[in-house]
């Protein structure tokens, strides 16, 4: 065996091992509402085959009907597209390593959709011009990252699930189809152009009927109307799934492309809103003086530009509303724009015991050395580094906040290209501010 064909096969072994989230999902329970569940503890869960692949790609096809089972058929169609050629094992085999990872904030994007998350931190939209993220309801593991559970792992109750993410507003550009259209920071995506988008709520749904249906104590006609129930829900969510489609590509169709019309309707808690919305390419300024304060986006050389619209201000307003994304190291000049020279916090891993894990300073060599009095206008668009920027000045005694973040753990994503043109998003650890003011010396 070549190594090249070693190569594939470890590729496959990931790929098959992990694409369970980014791909394909399957819920199965067994003839005898037990044999199989549908895992019961934290978020709902999907019970995944071991030999079950997906593509975020590929149309919805049930092409293995056991999977249906008496619950759910298969969400997406099950099958890795063949790696034709050595250019292509190298993206193919980092798709599976950021699948294993299990993090909602960890993605693998094919060219088109990684150009279009790189131009959307410059500003650059197209699709109906907003952000999203993954959220998951419920409890989320230790680790923050979702589980996997097999089949096998199902029937004798050891396995660990994986939990059905939502998919989420997270900022909305001001001017954009998706902000004419009403949409905001925290709406969830339930149907796109007449396709539900799966989300664990329904699925929860025949869990916990799934559950009173196999209560002992009920009797044998409470019992016989529970297993009723239970048969009438899974047969709304199956026929459901025929006409569903993943987040993962829910996500894919509302942040590209330049025309035409989408059909999109959101939930904002408990209310169901509709829209027909025009897709369009629009750009928005990497940074602006508007009437409330200096609007501006973490893009490479955003520092300089920061520092030349201060200039000789003794104080300044910063506009970070609506803004999610941005580059790690462009937040980094932007601190020293603002702030004086030192430590703004750290990047803390799972593993900063660990002498090559251990926490990150996140410190400004060369910053201001004249008083400059900030203020922070937030809002619950204000995501990413754009709220690390944030909570570092505030946490540091340089700036105040002007509105209400996010209570979310911080994470520090890395967006790294392929040579191919895909690329990944990739989380670093846990921003944690330095609780110390940071003074001019």
């Amino acid at each position: 065996m070549t190594d090249s064909t070693k190569s594939v096969l470890a590729a496959g072994a990931v790929v098959g091992a992990s694409l369970a989230f980014l791909g394909g999902m399957v819920v199965r329970d067994g003839a005898d509402l037990g044999a199989a569940r549908v895992a019961s503890n934290g978020p709902a869960a999907l019970t995944v085959s071991p030999d079950l692949l997906a593509s975020r790609t590929g149309e919805v096809d049930a092409r293995d009907s056991r999977y249906l089972a008496q619950i759910i058929e298969v969400l997406d169609r099950t099958y890795v597209e063949p790696i034709k050629g050595e250019d292509q094992l190298g993206p193919g085999a980092v798709r599976g390593m950021v699948a294993s990872l299990g993090d909602l904030d960890s993605l693998f994007f094919e060219p088109g959709e990684f150009a279009a998350y790189q131009a959307r931190a410059r500003g650059q939209y197209e699709g109906i011009g907003a952000d999203f993220r993954f959220v998951l309801d419920g409890p989320v593991p230790k680790d923050g990252a979702p589980e996997i559970q097999t089949e096998a792992d199902a029937a004798d109750d050891r396995g660990r699930p994986l939990p059905i993410p939502k998919l989420t507003v997270a900022a909305v550009a001001p001017g954009g189809p998706a902000a004419k259209a009403g949409m905001l920071p925290g709406d969830t995506i339930a149907e796109l152009d007449g396709k539900w988008v799966v989300n664990a709520a329904d699925i929860e749904s025949v869990r916990k009927l799934q559950e009173a249906a196999r209560d002992p104590k009920l009797s044998a006609g409470a019992k016989a109307d529970a297993q009723r129930a239970f048969l009438q829900e899974r047969k709304r969510i199956v026929d459901r799934m025929k006409h569903g489609m993943l987040p993962t590509k829910a996500m894919t169709a509302l942040v590209t492309g330049k025309d035409g019309q989408t059909a999109v309707t959101w939930l904002r808690g408990a209310k169901r809103m509709s829209a027909a919305i025009e897709k369009s390419s629009f750009s928005l300024p990497e940074i602006e003086r508007t009437g409330e304060g200096v609007r501006f986006r973490f893009v490479t050389g955003i520092g300089r530009k920061l520092q030349q619209e201060i200039g000789d201000l003794d104080a300044v307003v910063l506009d970070l509303r609506g803004v999610a994304v941005g580059d790690f190291g462009a937040m980094q000049e932007a601190l020293a724009a603002v702030g004086p020279s030192g430590d703004y916090g750290e990047i803390v891993t799972e593993r900063e015991a660990e002498s090559a894990h251990r926490p990150i300073p996140i410190r400004v060599a060369d910053g201001r050395t004249s008083p400059l009095r900030v203020t922070i206008l937030v809002d619950e668009g204000t995501q990413g580094v754009a709220a690390i920027f944030a909570k570092a000045l505030v946490a540091s005694g340089v700036a105040k906040l002007d509105g209400t973040l996010t209570s979310q753990r911080l994470k520090v994503v890395e967006a790294v290209p392929l040579p191919d043109g895909s690329g990944y998003t990739l989380t670093r650890g846990l921003f944690q501010p330095n609780t110390q003011a940071v003074a001019i010396r």
